[in-house]
This record gives C-alpha cells, sequence and structure tokens, in this order.
C-alpha cells in the first residue's frame, strides 16, 4: 500500500520530533519533511507536494491560519491541525482555521500523551483526513458572514407545537453551520438546537466563535432552560454533555456516549421523535452515522428530515449514511439547507 506523504509544521522542536517517530512507526505514513514556521512550511509544501500536513496554530511569522488560508487558494491540501487550545486566540483562530478549509482539528496535549490509545487516534484521525478531497477557497473578508443562496420554496409548517431546528454535525460542521446560521434571523418563536463532534477544548469555544461570527446570539445549552429562548438564540451542547429536550425544557445529561460520542446527535434527535412535524432535523457533514437511525425515525413520525448533500460536505458519513438509510426528505446543498431552514416559521 501507497504510505501516505506527511509535512508537519510546528514551531516546538520537540513537538516536532515526537510527531515524526509516532508518524513513522505507523506503515500507513511517510514524513517527508518538518517546518518550524509557516513560510518554512510553504517552501516545504510546494516542494514535497505531501498527501497531508500537520499544522501548528501559534507560531512565528506566519500563522497557522493564514498558512491555511495560503493552502486552500493556491493548491488545496488536506490539513489536519494539531494544535492546544489553552489560550483562548489560539481555540478562535483553529475554528478561523476550519472555516478556511482545514478539514479536522486534533488535541496536541492527546497527541503527544504517552498513552496508545491517544496515539492510535491521531494516526487514524490523520489517515482519515488525507483521503479526504479538499476544495480551493476564496479568502473570507471578515468573520461576518451571510451565504447568498438561490430561492428554495419554503418548509411546511409543523403542528401545534413551537417549531423545533434541531442540527447535528461533525467533520466540517463548524463552516457549514456559520454557512447555515448564517442566514438565520432572531426568531424567540423558533428552537434552534445543535450539537457538533468536537474534542472539549476546542468546542468550549464553538458556541463563542459562532456568536461573533452571526447576525444571532449563540451560546451552549443551560440544563432546565426553556425550550423557546427569549432572546431567539441558538443553543448548543456543551462539550461532553448530551443535550436533549424533554416537555418544554432541555436537559444535558452525561449518560453514556452514542456512536462513540458525547454529545451525541442521536440523543438529540430521538428526544424530538414524538414531536412528529414540528421539527426540521438536519444531518450535516461529518466522520461516522451518528444521528442516522435517529434521523429515520423523525421522518417516519412526520418531520421535515435533510441530509446535506455529498458535494457540499467534508465528509459524507454521517449525511451519507442517513440518505442510505431513505431518513432525509430532502438532501441538499449547505447553501439551500440555508435557505431552507431560515425560512422555518415563517407564515
Amino acid at each position: 500500500m501507497k504510505r501516505l506523504r506527511v509535512l508537519i509544521v510546528d514551531d516546538s522542536l520537540t513537538v516536532r520530533e515526537a510527531l515524526r517517530e509516532l508518524l513513522e512507526a505507523d506503515p500507513r505514513f511517510e514524513v517527508v519533511g518538518t517546518a518550524r514556521s509557516g513560510d518554512e512550511g510553504l517552501q516545504l509544501w510546494e516542494q514535497e507536494s505531501p498527501d497531508v500536513i500537520t499544522l501548528d496554530m501559534a507560531m512565528p511569522g506566519m500563522s497557522g491560519l493564514e498558512f491555511t488560508a495560503t493552502v486552500m487558494q493556491r493548491a488545496p491540501c488536506p490539513i489536519l491541525i494539531v494544535s492546544s487550545s489553552l489560550e483562548r486566540g489560539e481555540a478562535l483562530s483553529t475554528l478561523d482555521a476550519l472555516a478556511a478549509g482545514a478539514v479536522e482539528v486534533f488535541d496536541k496535549e492527546e497527541a503527544l500523551e504517552a498513552d496508545a490509545r491517544g496515539r492510535s487516534r491521531l494516526c487514524d484521525t490523520l489517515a482519515l483526513v488525507a483521503r479526504v478531497p479538499v476544495v480551493r477557497h476564496v479568502k473570507p473578508r471578515g468573520r461576518r458572514l451571510v451565504t447568498p443562496v438561490a430561492e428554495v420554496a419554503p418548509a411546511p409548517a409543523g403542528c401545534d407545537g413551537p417549531p423545533i431546528v434541531a442540527l447535528g454535525a461533525s467533520t466540517g460542521g463548524p463552516r457549514a453551520l456559520r454557512a447555515i446560521l448564517g442566514r438565520f434571523r432572531v426568531r424567540p418563536d423558533v428552537a434552534t438546537l445543535a450539537v457538533v463532534h468536537m474534542s472539549g477544548r476546542f468546542g468550549s469555544r464553538l458556541a463563542e466563535w459562532l456568536d461573533g461570527a452571526l447576525r444571532l446570539p449563540v451560546r451552549h445549552a443551560e440544563d432546565g432552560e426553556p425550550l423557546l429562548a427569549a432572546d431567539g438564540s441558538v443553543r448548543l451542547a456543551p462539550p461532553d454533555r448530551h443535550l436533549c429536550v424533554e416537555g418544554d425544557r432541555l436537559r444535558l445529561t452525561s449518560a453514556p456516549p452514542r456512536h462513540g460520542c458525547r454529545p451525541s446527535v442521536e440523543v438529540l434527535f430521538r428526544s424530538l421523535v414524538a414531536r412528529g412535524p414540528d421539527v426540521h432535523a438536519a444531518l450535516l457533514t461529518g466522520m461516522g452515522g451518528d444521528g442516522a437511525d435517529a434521523l429515520l425515525s423523525l421522518r417516519r413520525e412526520g418531520a421535515v428530515t435533510y441530509a446535506q448533500d455529498e458535494a457540499s460536505s467534508v465528509v459524507w458519513g454521517m449525511p451519507g449514511r442517513a440518505v442510505s438509510l431513505g431518513a432525509a426528505t430532502h438532501v441538499l446543498s449547505v447553501s439551500s439547507l440555508a435557505q431552507r431552514l431560515a425560512r422555518v416559521g415563517d407564515p
């Protein structure tokens, strides 16, 4: 089997050597170069044409965000961010890099720990990232985003409860959520809930990052709060907590993971099945199959269900599984999903 050619970009010699040793012990990889800065990384990227890049965010000179934007504009290559999120600015920059085209993020502390499971997870994640087809990205002009999309007929109204928009995503999720929610206006009469698979260190900053990028408030859900938020805010499942709906309240639980995930899309979607046509549920880009079975149950109870299409997904795992089950009423691009869901609750 042809080995995947990896470029490591990190300003720490210790980290570069640790990553090189870890990856070269795995027969799937060949390290073709290491760089101590973004500028040096760009030179090696042009010389070596690697299959995949591991990238630190905080480096002297060119930052990880600038490096990502440059690569994605010139000749896109899959990028796995291997970085720490202990500092707020670095965590937010990491999310900006994901929006700019990086595929996934992996916590540096987990990558370098002695535990064999952490090392195996890094290698498996890198192998998956290397096979993701990436596309050219135009450099964004600031954080605030409104996605221009074609007109789509309004989604049908629900029954006697408040309309609920439920979103689930994994790999590529921050970018997809930003594109979809960028079309939304503040709607206190519609509950918008989301679950995104992301490690706790970075996931803790996701709500803040989206809140700064959008026209409507975004925050983490709180246990026991009303289903309808008075300020019309979007509520995200906090890191390592399941989000579900019980009656007219939101609940957070530490129940065991579902599909290896906590928070799990499956848990949120299952809690909405009894609400039938009041629900508009969308399964977005991501690895695995979390949420697909519950999406089918929602469709059978009259909910309007969606799957992001393959062309606009970073990874067509979760939505692809939903399509294979016949769980999706509609299979749409991320831009069409944005237009459709933005009109939920309209007369």
